[in-house]
């Protein structure tokens, strides 16, 4: 089964794109501490006030005809059988 999920964010897409891949900006909106290294092959880890901390393999970064794509490698995370694709 294949599921995907668009979202239409009223933004630029150089904006979106800086949201996604710089750290200090995830942190304003998705984690508390967050590591990344956003290109592919790159790792991610992402940690919450709570204690809970994942781990991401990025396995895809490009602002392909401006639209940006991000892909985390679902082997590699640690609540198995989750698939993360941000575009």
């Amino acid at each position: 089964m294949r599921v995907e999920r668009e979202i239409v964010i009223p933004a630029e897409p150089k904006e979106v794109w800086s949201a996604l891949t710089e750290a200090k900006r995830l942190e304003e909106w998705f984690a508390n501490g967050v590591e990344l290294d956003a290109v592919g092959g790159g790792s991610g880890r992402f940690r919450w006030d709570d204690g809970e901390e994942r781990q991401a393999v990025v396995v895809e970064a490009s602002r392909n005809g401006g639209s940006p794509r991000l892909g985390r490698e679902p082997s590699r995370d640690p609540l198995p059988g989750r698939r993360w694709r941000s575009i």
